[in-house]
């Protein structure tokens, strides 16, 4: 397992998931990880102490991240949390699961109180979220409702449903696809 791939690396090697990616910077997936984390402490039922927001991350320039910058963010899950308290508490946060048949593993982001999938996006979630998701459930094996939580930044939240059974499809296409090319390239 150790060289099979993750499904973002699927998705970034068959040339999916660079589209609408060029803008991002370092600091961008700093803030990424930091709001992740927070948003699965809060998802757990813990709250993140006021001193952390007083801190920053980061080696840096490039990748330097002041938490407070991180607040809309976390707002934005806030919120989501107490308009969905159904979904609450989370059962745990990022689950590695792995597909033994089309060799390939990755990482849930949530999953919750109704074993439902939740994969969170700081910012507008790209066209081929669909397809990650897909990926991600077919690996877990449970066939649970898959959802995205875009947080814009602005303390509010969108809640998308993937819901088009094709994407599994197109999906397992792609992983076999991965595989395919990686032979050809030895």
């Amino acid at each position: 397992m150790n060289d099979w791939p993750r499904v973002t690396q699927i998705l970034s090697d068959l040339r999916i998931r660079s589209t609408g990616m060029e803008w991002m910077q370092p600091k961008h997936r700093r803030r990424g990880r930091l709001t992740h984390a927070a948003c699965h402490l809060i998802g757990a039922g813990h709250e993140i102490e006021p001193e952390w927001f007083e801190r920053s991350s980061g080696e840096g320039e490039q990748d330097r991240v002041e938490h407070r910058v991180c607040i809309p963010y976390i707002d934005g899950y806030r919120k989501f949390k107490a308009d969905h308290p159904e979904l609450f508490p989370i059962q745990t946060s990022e689950l590695e699961v792995v597909n033994q048949t089309e060799r390939y593993l990755g990482h849930i982001d949530e999953i919750m109180a109704d074993d439902s999938e939740l994969d969170e996006k700081t910012g507008k979630a790209p066209v081929w979220c669909p397809l990650q998701t897909a990926l991600y459930n077919l690996a877990r094996g449970k066939h649970a409702r898959r959802l995205v939580l875009e947080l814009p930044g602005d303390g509010d939240y969108r809640l998308i449903v993937h819901s088009d059974f094709r994407d599994f499809a197109e999906a397992t296409i792609l992983a076999r696809a991965w595989w395919l090319v990686a032979g050809y390239k030895n």
